[in-house]
């Protein structure tokens, strides 16, 4: 599909006809983004964040209608996106709400031209930059696609692993709402399942194999190479690994969501360094409710690989970490002292990277969530290789989560993994159907995200919320005398062509 653009009817100016080469548009942006970040960071400062049934539980048939199933997601496909009409005040009273990575996409008609405006009292985060990209992708969109108005547009953005709200009980007991719906949301990022901020729309993460994808789309009418390029594989299902297989890395969760921590070897597993390996599993085991969700699943793995030791079995259980984050860059955990300690103890923290095609030998996947509560690319890689997902239900989302359904697309595991052993022992017990939800998970990936259904998936999850937003807000005539008496400063100008770099303020 070639996307069609309107006539000289539009007040947005016609992006210019030349079309610069792949390599040399990604290489301005890639450039432009750095270095506006980099004067960013010196301005401003940095404040681095380092009942399913009885059948089910007894191993027995589980034929049930699906439905009732579909009853058990956490991700339910919403209607057609309807948002209240917003005007700048409303947008001003919702970044109250916010402590950082949050700001406003404003379109001038006198300049036409997009701003970004950040709140003057909010620290600048590294997660910043995030917002930096939502904020291009959305100029460089509204302005290919022709998405107009005669008047100025102010929408509100978010951008980051999860939203950088303000802490409060409601807040960290997942309840909902815990902030009042003043005006709409573009969530860049993982965003919460439950309404806590009511005008949230959860949007493509920002890098390059989503948001950056639908950006391009949007230019090009074209499928990104990351889709073009994925691959599908034929294993049959009876030649697959019945292992519950991860590879990552060592990262946080959910930061102050969640009071959840890392395992500190000297403090927690130093005293039994000259013990038997099991003594370090049973200590481990004894922290798994303090841990956060990838240790937990390291914890499980240990347990699973004393259990074949003993039995002389493939231990049910392979996760483990590939890499940990070293001054900012990914290091691979067999050079750090900390994890080949814990794998010296008994503790299998130390595990080889795999490839997709190494994954792909698999028969059973799990999403583990990191930072932002989500995996930002492993749930549609997991999703299309031939194995089946026990996909992770955290208190936060992405953006095609929706479209997703417990036992159709994926088996759900809960947050603390408290039942992964319980649902792997159902897959094992019934083949038939774990394949078969295998299989639609599979054949889901290669429709919303081919060539044959990505117009639907771009026009569903990207187009249409930007379209509401603009046609919900409501114009004001002082708005320029608002926006300037108000505690927001001017960071960002683009004109939003592609071939333009966007200007440092």
């Amino acid at each position: 599909m070639n996307v069609r653009r309107s006539s000289s009817h539009s007040i947005f100016q016609p992006a210019m006809d030349a079309t610069l080469s792949a390599s040399r548009r990604k290489s301005l942006f890639l450039f432009s983004t750095i270095a506006i970040y980099a004067l960013l960071t010196l301005l401003m400062e940095d404040s681095s964040e380092q009942t399913y049934h009885a059948r089910f539980l007894s191993g027995q048939s589980t034929d049930i209608a699906s439905s009732e199933r579909r009853g058990e997601s956490k991700y339910i496909s919403s209607p057609d996106i309807h948002v209240k009409s917003f005007t700048i005040r409303d947008a001003l009273k919702t970044q109250g709400a916010y402590k950082s990575n949050f700001g406003f996409a404003v379109y001038s008609p006198t300049q036409d031209s997009f701003t970004l405006y950040y709140p003057s009292k909010s620290k600048w985060k590294t997660g910043c930059n995030k917002l930096i990209l939502a904020f291009e992708a959305v100029c460089t969109t509204l302005r290919d696609m022709n998405i107009t108005s005669s008047q100025e547009v102010v929408l509100p953005i978010s951008g980051g692993d999860s939203p950088s709200v303000k802490m409060t009980d409601c807040v960290t007991s997942d309840n909902y709402p815990c902030f009042d719906h003043h005006s709409p949301v573009l969530q860049f990022g993982s965003g919460f399942v439950k309404p806590v901020i009511p005008g949230e729309i959860v949007m493509p993460m920002p890098q390059n194999d989503h948001l950056q994808c639908f950006q391009e789309y949007s230019y090009s009418g074209k499928l990104c190479p990351q889709y073009v390029r994925r691959k599908y594989y034929d294993t049959e299902w009876q030649d697959l690994i019945p292992q519950v297989v991860w590879r990552g890395t060592d990262f946080t969760y959910l930061g102050h969501y969640r009071n959840l921590r890392r395992p500190e070897f000297d403090e927690d597993l130093g005293a039994l360094i000259k013990t038997d390996k099991a003594s370090a599993v049973e200590a481990m085991k004894s922290l798994y409710d303090e841990l956060v969700p990838r240790w937990k699943g390291v914890t499980l793995t240990a347990e699973a690989e004393q259990e074949a030791n003993a039995h002389g079995s493939l231990p049910w259980a392979n996760i483990k970490f590939s890499h940990f984050v070293y001054q900012g860059k990914k290091t691979d955990t067999a050079l750090g002292r900390t994890y080949t300690a814990f794998e010296s103890s008994g503790i299998p923290a130390v595990g080889q990277f795999m490839s997709l095609d190494e994954l792909s030998q698999y028969k059973y996947h799990i999403d583990l969530g990191g930072g932002g509560g989500t995996t930002w690319s492993g749930t549609l890689e997991k999703l299309a290789l031939p194995g089946l997902l026990f996909h992770h239900v955290t208190p936060m989302k992405d953006y095609f989560h929706d479209d997703l359904k417990a036992w159709e697309h994926y088996v759900p595991v809960k947050e603390d993994l408290s039942d992964l052993k319980e649902k792997f022992d159902w897959a094992e017990a019934n083949q038939e159907e774990a394949r078969r939800i295998a299989q639609r998970s599979t054949e889901w990936v290669k429709v919303s995200f081919g060539e044959e259904g990505f117009e639907s998936t771009f026009s569903k999850f990207y187009r249409e919320p930007l379209e509401a937003l603009v046609g919900a807000y409501q114009h004001v005539d002082d708005w320029e005398h608002i926006l300037d008496q108000a505690d927001m400063k001017p960071i960002m100008k683009c004109s939003g062509i592609h071939d333009s770099q966007c200007e440092q303020l």
